[in-house]
């Protein structure tokens, strides 16, 4: 008979026996069903000893038991705390964590506290034991960083020792001192406060100031600024002649100082300040000035000025020639030849202002007027609203009278100001505006007088509204002191006229005549008028002429051209 051929089954488990006596294991297991090659028997008395057999198990049954091993549990040392947190105080660190995960099979009987002060090196010398839950640490000082560890201790020992946390104890913050040395100085509608830091910030930064106003002393009800953070303030507007009383507190993290010294002042108008842009104009015998007001009148109005003269530079009596009302002066009976220089104070209730910039003139004796020359012109055939025209050799010699012609086609603005500036400085006015209406067409004179030397290679720039072409010329007469008359029309006649000016105040006057002509051809001028250089844009021409009176009346410039024209006249003064 053949042997019968064994065959190998799969182990699906083995089972656990325990015993508190050797070989006592039974056959009755405390686990079944175990699936790997160990086991962790939980719930065991510490001190007890146990004795374990393991069985293998497959689908044929159980194998027999192993030999036997024993093992005598043991509590250990609880797990280290966790969740440390350190509060600073005043002279003291508060400490607070999270009981250990595991108390080692033994109950904790309290903590040991370590401490550093520099971060992880507590060591293993506790500054305190028996700790219960937290822990006040009371011998540190104020400033210092403290680093801080905690372990846990059962009968077994002390855990491992918890994460860091640290602090640094300070001392309580307080409000503020009171601001010191506070300030108060009357300006016109203003009062200017100034003061110092508090001697003590209370542990914590000032972040700003507290301002308080009132109208009696002791009364400061009003808070006139917050977070104010220099150590200034000015409080405006106030009224002039009204006492006020003012204090400050400083503002930290912890609240308000107490107020500061009380201070009070009364705020006053002052001098106006210097009059502006001064002038002076030779004439025979005579120097015009004139000015602008002062930037400031101080809080109080002006009520007069007061003119200085010298015959050196910087050198004006302290005896005002003239007081006046008004911002000019004609001052006369000088001597021609000699230059004089004038300086202007402006004048209120307060007082008298600080001396204006100084101007001079040279009155001399009148040459007679004439036409000195063209010193430049310009044309643009697109739409622009500004033009430059460089000034010719050999340039505008000081004392003469510049005329600017100006020739606006398609403006369609025929309100908007016209104004011209030139590299020295002068100030040129509107001497006559003369348009044609719907059709949009513009022409403007503008005058200078008495100017300033004006370089060649300077230049002379006109601002204006955006017009299609632009035509404009610069003409020098000499010896002229004002405008006289002025007169302007517009139309399209074959023959032009600017109406008939307003009779003229002196007999020599300089009668200047300016044309423009849109779509049209070059004008020719009457009898008598002398005609200046023509410019032209396609069929649009300006044209300027001039002529020297000899009598005392009304005149008007005249002459023909076709198309729509604008002619304007202006009379001058020559004395």
């Amino acid at each position: 008979m053949a042997a019968r051929r064994s065959r190998a089954t799969t182990i699906t488990g083995y089972n656990v026996y325990r015993s508190t006596s050797p070989g006592g294991e039974g056959s009755t297991p405390v686990k079944t069903g175990v699936t790997t090659t160990s086991y962790t028997d939980t719930g065991l008395t510490n001190g007890t000893t146990y004795y374990y057999k393991v069985t293998a198990v497959n689908a044929a049954g159980t194998s027999p038991q192993s030999g036997e091993a024993s093992a005598t549990p043991q509590a250990t040392v609880p797990s280290a705390p966790s969740g440390l947190v350190a509060s600073a105080g005043n002279v003291s660190v508060t400490l607070s964590w999270t009981v250990p995960n595991s108390d080692g099979g033994s109950p904790i009987t309290g903590y040991n506290v370590y401490r550093s002060t520099s971060p992880n090196s507590e060591g293993g010398m506790p500054v305190a034991t028996s700790v219960t839950s937290s822990f006040t640490d009371t011998n540190v000082t104020n400033g210092t960083t403290y680093y801080y560890k905690v372990a846990a201790v059962n009968a077994v020992g002390a855990s491992p020792q918890s994460g860091e946390a640290s602090a640094t104890p300070q001392a309580a913050v307080t409000v503020p001192s009171a601001p010191q040395g506070l300030t108060a100085t009357g300006g016109n509608g203003a009062v200017q406060l100034s003061w110092s830091a508090p001697a003590s910030t209370g542990g914590a930064a000032v972040t700003g100031y507290n301002v308080y106003r009132g109208t009696s002393a002791g009364n400061e009800s009003t808070t006139v600024a917050t977070n104010v953070t220099t150590m200034s303030f000015t409080d405006s507007p106030v009224t002039n002649g009204t006492t006020y009383f003012y204090t400050v507190k400083a503002i930290n993290s912890a609240g308000m100082s107490p107020p500061s010294n009380e201070v009070s002042a009364t705020p006053q108008a002052t001098v106006p300040s210097a009059p502006l842009g001064v002038t002076a104009s030779a004439g025979n015998a005579s120097v015009s000035l004139s000015w602008s007001i002062p930037a400031t009148n101080g809080g109080s109005p002006i009520t007069g000025y007061k003119v200085y003269r010298g015959t050196s530079p910087g050198q004006e009596s302290g005896t005002a020639v003239a007081t006046v009302t008004g911002t000019s002066f004609n001052d006369t009976g000088l001597t021609n030849g000699t230059t004089y220089y004038y300086k202007v104070t402006a004048v209120n209730a307060a007082g008298m202002s600080a001396q204006s910039g100084e101007a001079s003139a040279t009155p001399h004796i009148p040459s007679a007027a004439a036409y000195v020359g063209r010193v430049g012109s310009a044309t643009a055939s697109s739409s622009l609203t500004t033009i430059s025209v460089p000034v010719g050799a050999p340039g505008v010699a000081a004392g003469h009278t510049l005329v600017v012609s100006l020739l606006l086609s398609s403006t369609r603005q025929l309100t908007t100001a016209v104004s011209a500036t030139d590299s020295a400085g002068n100030s040129y006015v509107v001497g006559r505006d003369t348009n044609d209406g719907s059709s949009g067409d513009r022409t403007v004179v503008l005058v200078s007088i008495g100017v300033k030397a004006l370089a060649a290679g300077g230049s002379i720039t006109l601002t204006y509204p955006s017009s299609g072409e632009t035509h404009v010329s610069v003409d020098e007469f000499s010896s002229i002191t004002g405008i006289d008359t002025s007169a302007g029309a517009t139309g399209t006649t074959a023959a032009f006229s600017s109406g008939t000016a307003p009779a003229t105040t002196q007999a020599t006057d300089v009668l200047v005549g300016v044309v423009g002509i849109e779509s049209g051809k070059s004008p020719t001028w009457a009898s008598g008028w002398t005609r200046l250089p023509v410019l032209s844009v396609s069929s649009d021409f300006l044209d300027t002429a001039y002529q020297m009176a000899t009598a005392a009346g009304s005149y008007a410039a005249s002459g023909t051209a076709s198309g729509e024209w604008m002619a304007s006249i202006i009379t001058f003064k020559t004395s």
